[in-house]
């Protein structure tokens, strides 16, 4: 099959990054200094993104000594931390299933935190009440107005759904609404007027746009990115008002609430609040989202990965869709989680460490009110530019006034004119700022973005660049072939719990986000040199930092090791690798480049049944059709190559089988295929020309004796050609399961092999519509990939805990299956890997009466009854799929010998009562 025929046209209609090609320049001219090339710079400074630690500018200590003492909750219990650090500390661990941040959390986020930031949206907006239901917490704002937007955009209607944004704006919002098939609708701000939005404007383009799609949308950025206009209160009533006479859902992007520098006379309010202090005409009608992120402004934690949306005026059917659409995704990363509560409940006076957190916040706050006067004082001193006042945000959007030759000269090279000097910028002055066509502007005009939410002699080396371009522009004798080959390089290679806590890694984890213990003897010194590298390997030296698209390179390069290691040396190149916040995420992303949900017939993949519910769920979500091909329970959940075949022949009449979806080791069955079965779905797969997207996030859990797990790769490859040349193949691991379990983390990884390069820039480009995965997560992911190995400090403790861990679930797996094989109306198949079992329940008839009486599933009501008559929640067989008129459960032995041992007690004792009832 070639990949590139099934590509859905709506991810072809993603616009490849021009900053994106910059940022990967700018990356190779670093690794040509390291090399010793001669330039007029010793280091590239790249303000291009909103990144401040990247850029010098400190993280706030007492959000990075609580999290440290969150990861490591030794220090919790040390006086080496301030009173009020230890007891944030505490209070968000006892949030936490289990006590940990390795644990997953609801789909809406830790309780906890999603009242602090009710009660913070409530205080900010003068009392107005927020209701923590109506709250999301999510990996940053990008994820949550991805979600919303993929709810509210129809992609499948005509005409298509529009959606108004502004024009400049944020580009990563533009992607998304490609990416989902909309229509963007631009609406220009008035640059002469320091970027205001007039009513008027927005009248223009919803007219402009009624004939070619349903605008149903609106989407406002306050205060605004590039631009750094902050809206007054009489603009945001005339666009509620506009929002309401035109049936439009309004978005309201406030990241950078808390940074308004102009003080005098502008402050910033909330659309929430002025919707609430409209009357209930509106107030009641006019449905909103409003997000915010721990990543920008004074946080700057853009590594963490989190923030949250709120809805307002949401019918709760859609509040239903709005749930489910959240839950196709893992929850979101627990440190960002955390760093969204030290946000919005931050120390207040008379706390410990109230001084040293006022004095940080007041520091940044001087530092951006002088970057930006200073900016607009040297970029309005220069001919060619033309800047507006800045009043809120972390950037300056300059307009640049270029010569006809250098208009002229971009037109030759196929370049918008903004990305020629940008790269001019780049290669001559090392500076590496982002052009304004990446964001929207009027025809005919140019711009560039730059961030000054950077260190004051970071500014001053970035000022004084702009005129060193300025002296050359008007003479265009010499053009670098660097910039001429600029868009060739576009297709270039791609830059790029169980209940133990694991010591080494809790400890490295706690050091990077709170460097001085990388520099104290109270770790061991292997702990303190991998957090010194991998603080290293992070831009500023921050998990603060935003990472490229596809992560931390070293990690990349420690991945593509792991798996040459683990596959007896075969070959994994780095450029086939991307990080990602677990293995959910990165699957429904391929799945969504592989599903063409505008074909007739559908896009079909093939899935193994029973398996996780989340595999169909983000299916159903991309309008594919679901093919489930059984496996044998009989055979030990066996995959049998007969039944693929059978499930093959079911759905040519009526879909366009495209995909083969396999789950080793399994869950929930515990099944763990061999080689030959590996060999004859990779047979089959050729055959049929299905794309395989292999799914072993459980490959180290492995249990049965004489069994081994080998990956699907390995066995492609070893399978010689032509199949191991041409069979496409996506394989996953996550650092969320098996013996690691830190799922709360949020890090894992997909590998690709034998894609075309042109299909490989359309994954980078569906990849970059998304933030980075959480950094945190990055760095569990390496530690999982290269641990620590004989001869290291910390190995003996890492090695019997590992083993530990091992046998624990080794002994719970053969208790669960000795008890539940012991009960009447219980059978339960062998486990080999994996951390489930997942026995039949024979039901008798009554109870399957019984449950049909009541609108249920059987094993749903067999689970109800259990949960409520005995404390024990299991999931029910039908999340996950079984043929029908069997019924099973699934119950994790993943757990502490003693919690395994209360659970089947109890399972024990109402399941002989139950089925004594209804027999």
């Amino acid at each position: 099959m070639s990949l590139l025929r099934q590509i859905s046209p709506k991810v072809r209609n993603i616009r490849q990054s021009e900053l994106e090609v910059l940022g990967k320049r700018a990356s190779q001219i670093e690794e040509e200094l390291k090399q010793g090339a001669r330039k007029p710079y010793k280091q590239v400074i790249d303000v291009s993104w909103g990144d401040a630690h990247r850029l010098g500018v400190k993280p706030l200590s007492f959000v990075r000594q609580v999290l440290a003492a969150c990861l490591y909750p030794r220090l919790a219990n040390s006086d080496k931390l301030a009173v009020d650090v230890r007891e944030r500390a505490h209070r968000l661990l006892e949030a936490c299933e289990g006590g940990s941040v390795g644990s997953y959390t609801p789909t809406g986020g830790l309780s906890h935190v999603q009242k602090n930031v009710s009660k913070f949206i409530s205080q900010r907006d003068g009392g107005i009440p927020s209701h923590p239901d109506n709250i999301f917490i999510t990996s940053g704002s990008q994820r949550s107005i991805m979600h919303i937007l993929n709810l509210l955009v129809n992609s499948q209607s005509s005409p298509s759904t529009g959606v108004l944004i502004p024009s400049p704006s944020c580009s990563s919002v533009s992607m998304t609404l490609e990416g989902l098939g909309a229509t963007i609708v631009p609406y220009y701000l008035d640059e002469e007027q320091g970027w205001e939005l007039q009513i008027g404007e927005l009248h223009r383009a919803l007219q402009s746009a009624k004939d070619v799609c349903n605008p149903a949308v609106l989407y406002v950025n306050n205060p605004g990115n590039p631009t750094g206009h902050v809206q007054s209160r009489k603009s945001m009533e005339e666009v509620i008002q506009f929002a309401s006479e035109e049936k439009l859902f309004l978005m309201a992007d406030e990241v950078y609430q808390d940074s308004v520098i102009e003080l005098e006379g502008i402050e910033f309010v909330s659309y929430k609040r002025v919707l609430a202090e409209m009357g209930s005409l509106l107030s009641d009608t006019v449905e909103l989202a409003s997000f915010h992120s721990a990543s920008k402004g004074f946080m700057g934690e853009g590594g963490l990965r989190g923030g949250y949306v709120e809805l307002v005026n949401l019918d709760p059917v859609i509040m239903n869709y709005a749930h489910t659409m959240f839950s196709t995704d893992p929850c979101s990363a627990v440190t960002g989680q955390m760093a969204v509560d030290l946000m919005v409940n931050p120390p207040q006076p008379g706390d410990p460490s109230y001084p040293v957190y006022n004095e940080e916040i007041q520091n940044i706050r001087a530092m951006l009110v002088h970057n930006a006067k200073r900016a607009l004082e040297v970029l309005n001193s220069l001919p060619g530019f033309s800047c507006q006042p800045v009043k809120g945000g972390s950037f300056v959007f300059p307009r640049l006034h270029l010569p006809p030759g250098a208009v002229q000269k971009a037109m030759e090279l196929g370049l918008p004119p903004d990305v020629f000097y940008s790269a001019r910028l780049l290669e001559q002055a090392g500076l590496c700022v982002g052009p304004g066509c990446e964001h929207g502007q009027r025809e005919g005009t140019h711009h560039i973005r730059f961030c000054v939410m950077t260190s004051l002699d970071t500014m001053e080396e970035i000022l004084s660049q702009p005129r060193r371009v300025s002296d050359i522009m008007s003479s265009m004798t010499h053009i670098s072939p660097k910039v001429r080959n600029i868009r060739q390089s576009e297709l270039g290679a791609l830059g790029r719990r169980a209940n133990q806590i694991k010591e080494e890694l809790r400890q490295v984890l706690a050091a990077c986000l709170y460097p001085q213990l990388a520099n104290s003897d109270k770790l061991p010194v292997d702990v303190r040199e991998r957090a010194q590298r991998l603080l290293e390997a992070c831009d500023g030296g921050s998990v603060g930092s935003y990472t490229s698209t596809a992560g931390i390179f070293s990690v990349v390069q420690n991945v593509a090791k792991f798996i040459c290691q683990r596959d007896g040396g075969i070959p994994s190149h780095p450029d086939n690798i991307f990080i990602t916040p677990g293995s959910q995420w990165s699957i429904m992303k391929i799945l969504s480049i592989l599903v063409n949900s505008e074909n007739s017939p559908s896009t079909a993949v093939l899935v193994p049944t029973p398996c996780s519910s989340s595999v169909s769920m983000t299916l159903e979500g991309l309008g594919a059709t679901i093919v489930p091909y059984y496996l044998d329970e009989e055979q030990g959940w066996e995959l049998q190559i007969g039944e693929l075949h059978r499930a093959l022949q079911s759905a040519k009449d009526v879909c366009n089988p495209a995909v083969l979806y396999v789950n080793n080791p399994g869950n929930p069955t515990g099944h763990v295929q061999s080689r030959k079965s590996i060999e004859e779905v990779i047979t089959f797969a050729s055959e049929q020309k299905l794309f395989i997207i292999a799914d072993e996030v459980y490959q180290d859990s492995v249990i049965e004796e004489g069994m081994e797990f080998v990956s699907y790769k390995r066995v492609l490859a070893e399978m010689g050609s032509p199949l191991s040349d041409t069979v496409e193949l996506a394989s996953f691991h996550s650092a969320s399961k098996g013996c690691m379990g830190e799922c709360g983390l949020r890090g894992g990884y997909v590998e690709l092999a034998n894609l075309d390069p042109a299909v490989m820039k359309y994954i980078y480009t569906v990849f970059s519509t998304d933030s980075c995965a959480p950094v945190t997560g990055q760095m569990a992911l390496d530690l999982m990939v290269n641990p620590p190995q004989p001869g290291d400090p910390s190995y003996p403790v890492f090695n019997e805990e590992m083993q530990n861990i091992r046998a624990m679930l080794v002994h719970n797996v053969k208790r669960a299956l000795e008890v539940l094989n012991s009960l009447p109306g219980f059978s339960c198949q062998p486990v080999k890997g994996g951390a489930f079992v997942f026995p039949r329940l024979h039901l008798p008839p009554g109870a399957v009466q019984k449950a049909m009486e009541l609108g249920m599933p059987p094993d749903v009501f067999y689970c109800g009854r259990l949960l409520e008559e005995a404390g024990l929640c299991v999931g029910p067989g039908c999340e996950h799929g079984q043929r029908e008129g069997s019924y099973h459960i699934r119950f994790s032995v993943m757990a502490s010998v003693n919690t395994v041992e209360e659970g089947l007690r109890r399972l024990t004792s109402f399941h002989l009562e139950f089925m004594r009832a209804f027999s």
